[in-house]
């Protein structure tokens, strides 16, 4: 599988690009920060009762929690869905906070703060409150937080219902995942924070030099371990390239959404601030997403 996506990156270059508004929002007036050992979450839930089928938003490193509404428009457009969400916010100072993802990122990493632990207590917790639906619960994951999604579902999780990664890849040692899930990975050709092809990192948001896994492998595991064939679904437009993997198992789908001039940005979204790189205007990384866990649901 791994040798068909290298075959498959030589064309990536091809498509174009082309501007659309993105669909998103500023208010977190409808969200609550509520507190689970000790740590920050904040909270949008959708009308009527619980429980819901949840996604838990892991977010980028020196974001803050409210800032998943204004960069991505996730919380907002999922909860109309029907979804709870959740953003558990990682450790650090304010504008600081980010990940103990594996390879990444500093403080946590030193520190060695138990960010699974944490994030699978978060679940449990809203799950024991009647309002998380046990098995329908989908990660969410950009930059750090992409890689610890991966972490927290290496880590052997039952919960989990799928999963989605946009600049982030797969560094979790001993990745041992209890089974198989949907995965969907978007990440831009260009970006310099989370190489697309792997290797020396050139720009780490933590200022660490370190070595990244690339995306084609990252996406590999994930598609053997649902026994996926070597031989996806191409699907372009105007400035991405999807190659997706949907003969696995129990039906079960990978697929690897490439944006051709992307860099270390949410598609369809907002820049993060602090001279982080402009976003494409195509795929809507929320819609995208949202779409793909609409199977699994």
């Amino acid at each position: 599988m791994l040798f068909a996506l290298l075959a498959c990156s030589a064309l990536l270059a091809a498509a174009g690009c082309a501007v659309q508004e993105p669909l998103i929002g500023d208010d977190t007036g409808d969200a609550a920060i509520e507190t689970v050992n000790g740590r920050e979450v904040m909270v949008w839930r959708p009308t009527g009762k619980g429980p819901h089928p949840t996604i838990v938003f892991l977010h980028g490193s020196g974001w803050e929690p409210e800032e998943v509404e204004r960069i991505t428009g996730m919380p907002s457009q999922a909860t109309y869905e029907g979804y709870m969400v959740l953003a558990p916010r990682g450790t650090g100072p304010e504008s600081g906070a980010t990940w103990n993802a594996g390879n990444c990122c500093e403080p946590a990493r030193s520190q060695g703060v138990d960010d699974v632990g944490f994030i699978q207590d978060v679940l449990d917790h809203y799950f024991d409150q009647g309002e998380a639906k046990r098995g329908k619960m989908f990660l969410v994951g950009f930059g750090a937080g992409g890689k610890m999604a991966h972490h927290v579902a290496c880590a052997g999780t039952r919960w989990l219902a799928g999963m989605a990664v946009v600049g982030g890849t797969l560094e979790a040692p001993g990745c041992d995942p209890a089974q198989a899930l949907p995965v969907l990975i978007v990440h831009g050709l260009k970006d310099e924070s989370v190489p697309y092809f792997g290797g020396g990192v050139p720009k780490p948001w933590d200022g660490r030099a370190r070595q990244d896994n690339s995306v084609l492998r990252s996406t590999a595991y994930w598609g053997k371990l649902a026994e996926c064939g070597v031989e996806p679904t191409r699907d372009s437009g105007d400035g991405w390239v999807e190659d997706r993997f949907d003969q696995c198992r129990d039906d079960l789908v990978v697929s690897l959404l490439t944006v051709t001039e992307g860099g270390h940005a949410w598609p369809g979204g907002r820049p993060a601030g602090g001279g982080a790189p402009q976003p494409e205007r195509r795929p809507d990384a929320t819609a995208r997403i949202l779409q793909f866990f609409s199977d699994y649901r």
